[in-house]
């Protein structure tokens, strides 16, 4: 099912500066609820002892999605050259109990697949070294632990506790500022078993597992 929708929210956040040296953030956003509305179906890998269901390629469908609130805390202080920083990030996954799909064709049926996530909080450490004014040095630290309970997980979102290790660099040229950064994400093996209902089965078994390197390039001109 493949749609567009838009939807309305909101966010505001606070910064406060109690002394020279610390920072202290919080920032909130809205949950929203997106409608897909007349997306187009696209029917594959059917089963041969189910035809009638690729005659139901280009009907249309919709599905209602409930997007979570989150609210992020956070603290920085400086040392001298050195400033450190940690934020604790909450999502309220618990607005996700299911994914509703309402199909036009009559040969497709409507599905809500229950999903229940939970809700977390995702921990973020981070550090700054200015070796010299133009010149600065940074590593982070990042753990990020999955909403997606093992009863309802499955394939098209495969998920597990990720760590993240950051490094980056940057430099200043007159009114330029050159930044580089990258990052390992490192997606802890996960095993389910969650395949019920005999003899036509729902859910998957199986082992979820993954990395990706990530690389960031940022070109800033101050007037």
């Amino acid at each position: 099912l493949k749609g567009d929708g838009d939807t309305w929210g909101y966010n505001f956040g606070l910064l406060l500066k109690p002394t020279q040296n610390l920072r202290i953030g919080a920032n909130y956003r809205s949950p929203f609820t997106l409608r897909i509305k007349d997306g187009d179906v696209t029917v594959s890998n059917v089963s041969l002892g189910a035809p009638a269901y690729a005659s139901a390629n280009g009907t249309q469908g919709s599905a209602t999605v409930s997007m979570p609130a989150t609210f992020a805390l956070g603290a920085s202080y400086t040392m001298g050259r050195l400033t450190v920083n940690g934020d604790a990030d909450w999502t309220f996954w618990h607005s996700y109990t299911s994914l509703p799909i309402n199909f036009q064709s009559p040969v497709l049926t409507d599905s809500n697949a229950p999903k229940n996530w939970k809700d977390v909080c995702a921990l973020r450490f981070g550090a700054e070294y200015r070796v010299t004014d133009p010149l600065a040095l940074r590593a982070g630290f990042v753990y990020d632990p999955t909403p997606v309970p093992a009863e309802t997980m499955g394939p098209e979102l495969p998920d597990a506790n990720r760590l993240m290790y950051t490094v980056g660099a940057g430099y200043k040229i007159g009114p330029w500022t050159i930044d580089v950064a990258g990052m390992y994400i490192d997606k802890q093996d996960r095993t389910v078993r969650n395949q019920v209902g005999l003899p036509a089965m729902t859910g998957f078994n199986g082992t979820w597992s993954g990395n990706a390197w990530l690389a960031g390039l940022d070109v800033a001109y101050n007037f």
